[in-house]
């Protein structure tokens, strides 16, 4: 029968084989194992598959509504302007329109009595409108005011620049001489003949331009006068002479006044012929 050992000596004997085996020749070190590392995946290792959607771009997808498109904008209506009045010129006899405003310039057309005529200017000397043929409209021509009925506003219409006269030789000088009294106070004026052709007939309007008083007065003679007295009879006035032109009478005093006067003088009588217009401002004694 075997003789239990203690444990104790059992124990004992184990730890003493252990180290025997430890210290004999060609015994192996043992060497601690290192748990594997992990090794990060490259850039050029693929990526399985999910199924994961893809997200989608911030860009948005198309769609099938339409677009707005430009409306065009239309240009805005005309304002309609008011049209002015035609202003015309109703010939009261038969009267020859001419090139300029007197009557040595030449006849452009003979018009009969009751032709309506368009008016589109005045001479300075407002004796003759500058009409244009209504039937021809690139026809103009001058005609008297006396001989035409005028229809529509004037006033506005404006002095049109006249053609040089064919007879340039026909001029004059003339100046205030001083105020008399005849049926009511009238101003006179001295005339000087510097052209080459005598004067037969003359046109005075006068303009008193505080009060607007106007007085006209159409002459056959240059007489001299003193008061209600001819003195002198002078007609016609010839080229170099020296006649004398006066004022109707005024209803109001003009002492003082500024004055506008304009005169036309004419080689035939009835203001026909050669005429020269000149306009002269004044202050009146």
């Amino acid at each position: 029968m075997f003789k239990l050992f203690p444990a104790r000596i059992i124990t004992t004997l184990i730890l003493l084989a252990g180290l025997v085996a430890c210290n004999l020749p060609g015994a192996a070190t043992p060497t601690a194992t290192l748990a594997p590392t992990a090794v990060p995946a490259t850039a050029t290792e693929s990526i399985p598959p999910t199924d994961t959607p893809i997200p989608a771009s911030d860009t948005p997808a198309p769609t099938d509504t339409p677009s707005a498109t430009d409306t065009p904008t239309l240009p805005p209506e005309p304002t309609a302007t008011e049209t002015p009045a035609l202003l015309t010129a109703r010939l009261l006899k038969e009267t020859i329109c001419r090139s300029g405003p007197a009557g040595n310039y030449d006849p452009v057309a003979t018009y009969q009595t009751g032709t309506v005529l368009e008016i589109i200017g005045k001479d300075l000397g407002g004796y003759f409108w500058l009409v244009r043929d209504l039937a021809s409209p690139d026809q103009t021509c001058w005609a008297l005011m006396t001989n035409v009925e005028a229809s529509g506003d004037t006033s506005a219409v404006t002095i049109a620049e006249a053609p040089s006269s064919p007879t340039p030789q026909a001029n004059f000088t003339i100046e205030y001489k001083n105020a008399d009294v005849c049926k009511g106070p009238f101003m006179r004026f001295t005339v000087v003949n510097t052209g080459g052709v005598q004067f037969r007939s003359a046109y005075i309007k006068i303009t008193d331009q505080k009060t607007g008083e106007i007085s006209e007065l159409s002459v056959l003679a240059f007489d001299l006068t003193d008061g209600c007295v001819l003195a002198r009879n002078i007609a016609p006035l010839k080229p170099g002479g020296t006649g004398y032109l006066q004022s109707g009478p005024f209803k109001k005093p003009f002492a003082g006044h500024k004055i506008q006067a304009v005169f036309m003088l004419c080689s035939e009588q009835s203001l026909s012929g050669a005429c020269v217009t000149q306009v002269l401002n004044f202050s009146a004694k």
